[in-house]
């Protein structure tokens, strides 16, 4: 290989060579260089990197040492851990005075407030001896057992497995239909187009109260089945049908849209020889005057 590129390099530079005009040890020099630069180039590994493992010098200098950090499995472990912000955990331990409430609902009307600090709060207050971390475990830890809350009215506690269950209280204000959920987090399914069982979970999901996934349908039914055995309020069909509505109304931009483009081609298409005629008109006319002149 090393005689291959010194080769090529002598028949590529002929004329560097025999050029007489440049001084001997300047043409040397160049073809030296010229030779160098083409064996750095064919070679697999450069000669500052063989140096550096031949004499066991590390990769890189820096006066930092790096360890790795999986960033992503610290976020989703606290993502884990902040469910009590959830407002599906919110959902599936509400209290059971709510029972009958279903998704779109309970977003709707549920409002939370947080107990009121008892005597028990004022004591570990008191007690320096404790970090606040510690002082609000022991808050916690009492609150669970029989000391006395004070509990507003009208307000329930959720179930013992909320996360808020020491702390918190849920009530639900009145029914107003002013009060709309808005949905985000994506376009809902349409009924007459896509799949089907997602459709129809969806739905349930939405529109009939539950805890677990087992509360909506048995194991060994399908989504659909269970969709189509359901009764829906005359408010929850409605809602229905403007999720539906929506996507109608999508359908028929895009069609208006689409038939805009081909009305636009067709009109091209009929003045295009129009356009034709009246250039081949105009330049008629000025050969005839100039043929009169």
């Amino acid at each position: 290989m090393v005689f291959d590129t010194i080769k090529s390099v002598y028949k590529k530079n002929q004329e560097l060579i025999t050029d007489d005009s440049i001084d001997r040890l300047e043409r040397a020099r160049q073809v030296i260089n010229k030779i160098v630069n083409a064996l750095t180039a064919r070679t697999e590994i450069g000669s500052p990197m063989a140096a550096m493992y031949l004499l066991g010098n590390p990769d890189h200098y820096t006066n930092h040492s790096f360890i790795s950090l999986p960033w992503r499995r610290f976020v989703h472990q606290v993502e884990i851990d902040t469910t009590c912000l959830s407002p599906v955990i919110n959902y599936t331990r509400h209290p059971k005075e709510f029972e009958d409430l279903c998704v779109y609902d309970w977003i709707r009307l549920h409002c939370s407030q947080r107990i009121v600090k008892t005597n028990y709060d004022n004591d570990n207050d008191n007690n320096g001896n404790l970090s606040d971390v510690d002082k609000h475990l022991e808050t916690l830890r009492k609150a669970e057992q029989t000391c006395p809350v004070e509990i507003p009215i009208n307000c329930s506690r959720p179930l013992h497995t909320h996360p808020l269950y020491p702390t918190h209280v849920y009530h639900c204000v009145h029914d107003k239909s002013d009060i709309v959920a808005n949905f985000i987090g994506g376009t809902l399914p349409r009924y007459d187009k896509g799949d089907q069982e997602y459709y129809a979970c969806c739905m349930l999901t939405l529109f009939k109260p539950w805890r677990t996934g087992n509360d909506l349908k048995n194991i060994e039914d399908t989504w659909n089945s269970a969709f189509t055995a359901s009764s829906f309020s005359d408010r929850q069909l409605e809602l229905m049908r403007n999720i539906q509505m929506k996507h109608e109304c999508r359908d028929a931009r895009d069609d208006f849209s689409l038939q805009q483009s081909k009305d636009s081609e067709v009109m091209k298409k009929m003045y295009t020889p129009f356009k034709n005629f009246d250039e081949d008109s105009a330049n008629t006319c000025d050969q005839q005057q100039y043929t009169d002149n």
